[in-house]
């Protein structure tokens, strides 16, 4: 979304200012070299953990202050849709 500046703006402002506990990526974030505008900002990238879908990384990140609040039965309910457990 580097091309929209107010959708670009208002991310960052977000991730600064009130940063949701969970994120999910969208456009390229499967691929190896991440673009910059699509991926998590480096300010917050140590402040999350990138979930596993199907055995691979997935597009979808929490933050790693809630990670130890999800209960066994939540992971159960995640694991349906094929996420699981990163420390796993």
């Amino acid at each position: 979304m580097n091309y929209f500046p107010k959708y670009t703006e208002a991310r960052i402002k977000m991730f600064r200012e009130n940063p949701p506990d969970f994120y999910k990526e969208y456009g390229f974030c499967d691929k190896i070299e991440q673009i910059p505008g699509y991926s998590l900002p480096d300010f917050v990238k140590n402040s999350y953990v990138r979930l596993v879908a199907d055995k691979k990384p997935s597009c979808l990140f929490v933050k790693k202050s809630k990670l130890d609040k999800i209960t066994p039965d939540q992971w159960k309910k995640a694991n349906e849709w094929l996420y699981t457990d990163p420390s796993e």
